[in-house]
């Protein structure tokens, strides 16, 4: 995600230098390479100025990350149609180390995140069946939506799929 910003900011005039700046710090607070997975570090290591798009497509996990955020109590979910502030999340992140995040957090129960699951699945059918049809909702985000099937999909092990890479 913070790659995606780096490189999609016309703030940053030397954007791979400011990537490895924040990637030093998080990699201080959090030990962060050592959980990046197979195209993540590929995405990291090789930012693909060539294809824009996927700058976009990663800038999209930061709804992955809120719905992470809000499974440890740290963070409340927007509404279904509202795409999260990457500020909110960075102001976890940043604020923290791996100590403090630890000691924040408060797991959900599994009720509740099967709950968001049972509902996530739903308005993902929704959205599938308005793409199909050439609908919109107005009351969902296909982005937001899709984004947060994919990270409760992977926190839940559904199917049995742990590669992030991989999750259907």
């Amino acid at each position: 995600c913070i790659q995606s910003e780096i490189y999609t900011n016309e703030n940053y005039k030397e954007p791979q230098k400011k990537m490895e700046e924040q990637m030093a710090i998080l990699e201080e607070k959090y030990h962060v390479s050592q959980y990046f997975s197979p195209q993540e570090k590929h995405y990291i290591e090789h930012p693909p100025i060539e294809q824009p798009q996927l700058f976009h497509s990663y800038g999209w996990r930061y709804e992955c990350c809120a719905v992470f955020l809000w499974a440890l109590s740290l963070l409340e979910l927007k509404e279904p149609n509202e795409i999260c502030e990457a500020l909110q999340l960075g102001n976890i992140i940043w604020n923290h180390n791996f100590e403090s995040l630890l000691e924040a957090a408060k797991l959900r129960s599994k009720e509740e995140i099967l709950d968001l699951q049972d509902l996530t699945l739903r308005y993902d059918w929704a959205c599938v069946d308005a793409r199909i049809h050439d609908k919109t909702i107005d009351a969902l985000d296909f982005g937001v939506i899709y984004e947060r099937h994919y990270a409760l999909n992977w926190l839940l092990n559904v199917d049995g799929i742990s590669d992030w890479d991989n999750i259907v």
